[in-house]
This record gives structure tokens, sequence and C-alpha cells, in this order.
């Protein structure tokens, strides 16, 4: 019911998805350009009208009351940048364990814009040995999904400019927040 309502709602907002995904059942999705709050419904409704369960990673402060318990009912993992708590082994150690286990990452890891991207995803994926999804939201065209997937490489310069050139073009809400793909 949620899969047919979450379709129907980014339909009839005009939205079309795109759902390349890995065949794995652990994998890491980014999510970008992140350059707005919309852009977490946009996902959501996305991951729900595919009917895939996706656990995400969220800023610490967005989990308090009276949101946090709901946030966390559908899939937010709260993350603490402040401190270093080895969020990259947890999630490692979280994938080994489970048997499917699919988190979205925005490697941007703000709204505004930023000088850099979090490696986070990329080292999570590489040490747990699963894909890295390609996801995005692309306000221009009206476009969200996953556009496929790659296993990063030892090269991470041949990696950056992979991903660079997938993501050029892909228009966030806020296109002055853009940030480009570099490490």
């Amino acid at each position: 019911m949620l899969s047919k309502l979450s379709n129907l709602v980014l339909k009839m907002m005009g939205w079309k998805l795109e759902k390349n995904l890995p065949p794995e059942k652990k994998f890491v999705v980014i999510a970008a350009p992140h350059t707005s709050n919309w852009d977490f419904l946009f996902f959501l409704l996305y991951v729900w009208a595919i009917g895939h369960k996706i656990k995400w990673g969220g800023k610490h402060t967005l989990f308090k009351k009276p949101f946090g318990v709901l946030l966390k009912k559908v899939g937010g993992i709260p993350i603490d940048r402040r401190q270093k708590n080895n969020f990259v082994d947890t999630i490692v150690e979280e994938m080994n364990r489970s048997e499917e286990f699919v988190i979205t990452l925005t490697p941007e890891g703000t709204r505004s814009r930023a000088e850099r991207w979090k490696t986070g995803f990329y080292f999570i994926a590489k040490k747990a040995n699963v894909p890295v999804a390609l996801g995005y939201i692309d306000y221009e065209k009206k476009h969200v999904g996953i556009a496929g997937y790659y296993y990063p490489s030892d090269n991470l310069e041949n990696d950056l400019k992979m991903l660079s050139e997938f993501y050029e073009g892909k228009v966030g809400k806020k296109p002055q927040h853009h940030s480009e793909v570099k490490f």
C-alpha cells in the first residue's frame, strides 16, 4: 500500500523514477546532490515507491524528541561528527552481521555548499566489499533514483573522476549549494 501511494504521489508531482539497483543484498547508496531538506522527503518517497528497505545516515540533532523515534523507524541512523565514533567500522560490522543491509549517505554531509565530500561511503563499501549505488535527485528534470553502481577500486582518483562525471549536470533544489565531487 505504501509503495503504491508513494508511487502515485511522485507521479502526480511529475517525478520520474529510476531503479538500477545492484543485484547484491548489501550496498551503500550515495544520495547527491544534497542541497535542501526536501531531498530527504523525495528520496524517502522513492525508497517506499520501489519497496526497498534502506537505512540512512543523518545528523544526530535530527533525532531529538519528538521525531527521533519516527526517524529511526524509517531507517535513520544518527551520526555525530563532533566526535570520533568509528562510524565506518560500526556500519561495516553491521553489514557483515546482516543478510541484507543497504545504507544511504549524503557525501556532502550538509545541505550547504561543502568544500569536499565526506569519504565514509567509500570506506564502508571498500571495507565491506560491497558496491556503491549512484543515487541522485535532479530537480530540473524531476528525476530521482539509483542509476547504477560500481565497486570502489584502489585508485581513488579514478573513482573520483567517474563520480564527478556522473553527478555533473544533476541539479539540486538549491543549485548554489551544489558541492563539487572531491575528497
